[in-house]
This record gives structure tokens, C-alpha cells and sequence, in this order.
């Protein structure tokens, strides 16, 4: 099985490209129970197309190591009797019915399987629990665990694959490879053309944080507004509070005799 049929399958059902330690990592697994394990833990199988792809993964195992089905014995003593019985029940079927069966070889128990052991901290354990997501998501790696593109320039981020390239999420600032460095200072069209496509890609959830970064910036601004208490109970004073001070107590008593005064002016 070819690397490359592989790497095209992978990238065209995750719809990204994989990187080349993953298409070594499945090269590597022996066991095909091993191996559907480890595909169903990057692969979907309510889909029809992953499935398809498991199993013709397989088959091109089986081809490329000379493995093939091989009846056993069990199989051949099992299912002798019943074709010998379909045959004399189409000659004679009261001959048929006489016949005793012949009796089946007992079932034996299953081999238990041999578990195989993988060291988390070996590199063979490391690339089994990488995953890289659809999209650019932020990673704090720092590229130990994905592939590295590049730092940024202007505030030394080091943004790996996860991250892709495009603007740096810290500042904003453009990051690539090199390869799309040499590509881009060449000036032509389709250069001009990929880095509009570059620094017009977002993260995941960009147009939401800076909604919510607005909205808190607002919030910040007019917060004595939105916390202002209006006391009312100011309205309805009365002179024998215990919380008054002695200055508060002493404008109040002259309110009330102002008030009062008021009341029965007319009098």
C-alpha cells in the first residue's frame, strides 16, 4: 500500500492535510485491530465514505502482505454436513429426513487476543494521541506536538500547524513558512492573491470573541451609569433615623419646621 494513496484518502476525508508522521504511524500498526481502532479514532464511521475507506484500507493490507481467507477445520467439519444435506434433499426428501445429522464439533473457546503495548512517552505514543483539528485553532504547544511554521516577527509567538498560517492570534501580525515567505516576495499576482487569502482567514470563533470583547469594552465604559443606586428613601426622611449624623439630623429638623410652617400658613 502506497503512502501516497493513503495521504490522499486521509487529507480528502478530514479535509486538511495530514501530516507524514500520522501516514507513518498507520504504515507501522501490524494488527488489523489495532489499526481499526486507531481509524475510528480520527474517522466517523456514521459516514458511509469512512467506512468504505476502512475497509478497502484493509483489503490493501491483505493484498500487500499475501494475507487472504483460509477456511479451517472447524468451518469444513461444521458446514460439510449441512451441503450434503441440501443435496439429498433435492434427489429424496423423505430420504433426507431419516438421515440423522452428524453432530457438531463442539465450539471452542476464543483465543484471547494479544494486547499490544505502546509506551505513552515514546514517540510512537506521542503521535497516536496528536490530533489536529479542521481550521485554525489556537495551540499553546509551542510545536512540540504539531508540526512548526514559523514565529511571528513582531511578538515572537511560536505558532505551529494547528494554528496554521495567516494572521498571528496574539497580535495580528502576518506568519508563514518559509516556503510561502519565498512565494510571497516574489511579487506576482498569484502571490498577491494567496496573501489576501492568508490574512482574510479567522479562527474559529473570531467574529464571536470580538462581539464579546466589544460589548465588555462598553460595559466598562458607562459602568457608574449602569451601577448608579437611587435612593429613595431620601424622599422620606425622618428626623429620628439612627443612621442621621448629627450635621444630617439638624438640616432635616429644620426641613420638617420649614414644611411645617408651610402647612399651616394659610391658617
Amino acid at each position: 500500500m502506497s503512502d501516497e494513496w493513503l495521504y490522499e484518502q486521509l487529507s480528502s476525508l478530514l479535509q486538511f492535510p495530514v501530516p507524514q508522521e500520522m501516514i507513518d504511524y498507520i504504515q507501522s500498526i501490524v494488527n488489523f485491530r489495532d489499526l481499526e481502532d486507531y481509524i475510528r479514532t480520527l474517522l466517523d464511521f456514521d459516514n458511509s465514505q469512512h467506512k468504505r475507506f476502512l475497509q478497502e484500507l484493509i483489503q490493501r493490507r491483505k493484498v500487500g502482505s499475501g494475507v487472504g481467507y483460509k477456511k479451517n477445520e472447524i468451518d469444513e467439519d461444521f458446514f460439510a454436513p449441512q451441503i450434503e444435506k441440501k443435496k439429498k434433499d433435492k434427489g429424496n426428501k423423505s430420504q433426507a429426513a431419516n438421515v440423522a445429522p452428524k453432530k457438531g464439533v463442539p465450539d471452542q473457546p476464543a483465543q484471547t487476543k494479544k494486547k499490544k503495548f505502546v509506551n505513552l512517552y515514546s514517540q510512537e505514543g506521542l503521535n497516536r494521541d496528536v490530533v489536529l483539528l479542521k481550521g485554525r485553532h489556537k495551540c499553546d504547544c509551542q510545536a512540540s506536538k504539531h508540526k512548526l511554521i514559523n514565529n511571528c516577527l513582531k511578538c515572537g509567538r511560536i505558532v505551529c500547524e494547528q494554528e496554521g498560517s495567516g494572521p498571528c492570534l496574539f497580535c495580528g501580525n502576518l506568519v508563514c513558512s518559509r516556503e510561502e515567505q519565498e512565494f510571497l516576495s516574489s511579487g506576482s499576482k498569484q502571490s498577491a492573491h494567496f496573501l489576501q487569502k492568508l490574512m482574510d482567514q479567522k479562527p474559529v470563533g473570531y467574529d464571536a470573541a470580538i462581539e464579546q470583547r466589544n460589548r465588555l469594552l462598553e460595559y466598562d465604559r458607562n459602568s457608574e451609569k449602569r451601577t448608579r443606586v437611587i435612593d429613595d428613601e431620601s424622599d422620606y426622611f425622618c428626623v429620628n433615623s439612627v443612621w442621621l449624623s448629627a450635621s444630617e439630623r439638624e438640616k432635616l429638623k429644620k426641613k420638617e419646621e420649614e414644611f411645617h410652617a408651610r402647612k399651616h400658613q394659610s391658617r
